[in-house]
């Protein structure tokens, strides 16, 4: 009975661990309740989790102490991770265990999934085998997350003014202000009556890019549009 119930504190804890990747709890309790029961893999897994996210306490020595009872003698292998990613941080099976690079990680020979996450970065995932007494080694090759700005238009006149982005229609006007990926974008104002309105404008990641347009009333038509021109502005960030 007392197995079963540590059994299943480990999988609470584990669970825990899972949901907040930052308890620092959920690592110490997981890495205390599988050295209890023997299980090295987890225990230097989460031990190590504790210790990388620790800020200095007594039980760094407990968690220590129990990755050295686990680490040594030719029944381990070795692991490394690295990746160009700066700061990208490793995690092993979901439990967190440090920042790239990892070097020569004692780990207990087995079938891992190695994921390098980077808040700026698409996340990364690999399966890999460690043999005993080996090393197994990972590149982590992230591709950069798109980054994104915000453009507001203003026009004149301000109803019914239709929208293209790069020849492609967003919507009429009055529009929300349109989230849109950071780079170079050519757009274009057309109404019936008034002579088109086209502008090259540079989204910037995390800024609001505010755009004023007056159309001029194509020549022949009754309809004014007010004075020529308009300003492209660009604001503060959001």
């Amino acid at each position: 009975m007392k197995k079963r119930a540590y059994d299943r504190a480990l999988e609470a804890f584990k669970a825990a661990v899972n949901a907040d990747p930052g308890a620092l709890d959920g690592y110490f309790n997981a890495g205390s309740v599988a050295r209890h029961l023997r299980r090295c893999r987890d225990v230097l897994l989460y031990f190590r989790g504790f210790l990388y996210l620790s800020p200095g306490t007594e039980d760094d020595k407990t968690a220590r102490a129990a990755i050295r009872e686990c680490d040594r003698g030719p029944e381990v292998g070795r692991l490394s991770v690295r990746s160009e990613a700066s700061g990208a941080e490793v995690f092993l099976d979901g439990v967190l265990v440090g920042r790239v690079p990892l070097n020569d990680l004692t780990v207990v020979p087995g079938d891992y999934r190695v994921e390098v996450r980077h808040p700026d970065y698409e996340p990364f995932a690999q399966a890999v085998k460690v043999a005993s007494g080996e090393t197994a080694s990972v590149t982590a090759v992230l591709v950069m997350k798109p980054a994104f700005g915000y453009l507001q238009v203003v026009t004149v006149p301000a109803d019914g003014v239709t929208v293209y982005l790069d020849d492609r229609e967003v919507g009429v006007t009055p529009i929300e202000t349109l989230k849109l990926k950071v780079g170079k974008v050519l757009v274009r104002f057309e109404k019936p009556g008034y002579d088109p309105w086209i502008r090259a404008v540079t989204i910037q990641k995390d800024r609001t890019y505010r755009l004023e347009a007056t159309l001029e009333a194509a020549s022949g038509t009754s309809e004014t549009g007010g004075s020529p021109g308009g300003a492209a502005i660009p604001d503060g960030g959001r």
